[in-house]
C-alpha cells in the first residue's frame, strides 16, 4: 500500500508543476528544478508558514547515500540516507533560516557515494523543498509551499 501511496504522489507531482532544467553553479552538469503551482484545489491541502524566513529541505523518495548538504557554503545537515522506495514519510530534513545579509541564498547537496552534486540558488518565496536523487545520479529540485506528506 505505501508503494502505491508514492507512485500516486509522484504522479500527482510531477501533473501539478512547471519543470525546468538549469546548470549548477560549480557542481557539473544541469539539475532539474520544479515549481509547485497551488492550484484551486491545493486550498484545503496544509501549506508552509508565509511568514517564516527559511526553508525546510526533504530527502524523498529513494536514498542509499551518504548525503552532506550546504546553505551558503555552511554545512547544515550531515547524513548517511538509507530510505526504501516505499517509505512514505518525512524524516530525513533539516531547516534553516535566512541570514540578514543574504539576499539569494545558495544551497548545495553532495551524494559522496554517487561523487555528485548540485548548487543552485534558493527561491526564497517556497519554504519547502523536496530532494530527489536518482540511482543514476540526476537531482530533481522541487520548490514548493504545500505539504504533501506529515
Amino acid at each position: 500500500m505505501k508503494k502505491f501511496i508514492v507512485v500516486f504522489l509522484l504522479c500527482f507531482f510531477i501533473s501539478c508543476k512547471t519543470e525546468k532544467s538549469i546548470s549548477n553553479i560549480s557542481c557539473d552538469g544541469k539539475v532539474s528544478v520544479q515549481y509547485d503551482r497551488i492550484k484551486p484545489e491545493d486550498r484545503n491541502k496544509p501549506k508552509a508558514n508565509k511568514n517564516i524566513n527559511g526553508c525546510t529541505v526533504y530527502f524523498i523518495n529513494e536514498y542509499d547515500n551518504q548525503i552532506e548538504a550546504y546553505v551558503d557554503g555552511k554545512l547544515k545537515f550531515e547524513k548517511y540516507l538509507k530510505i526504501s522506495d516505499s517509505s512514505d514519510s518525512l524524516e530525513n530534513y533539516f531547516a534553516f533560516g535566512y541570514a540578514e545579509n543574504t539576499e539569494i541564498p545558495i544551497l548545495k547537496i553532495k551524494s559522496k557515494s554517487q561523487n555528485t552534486c548540485f548548487d543552485i540558488q534558493i527561491e526564497k518565496k517556497y519554504k519547502l523543498i523536496y530532494v530527489f536523487l536518482s540511482r543514476n545520479g540526476k537531482w530533481t529540485v522541487r520548490f514548493s509551499n504545500i505539504i504533501y506528506l506529515i
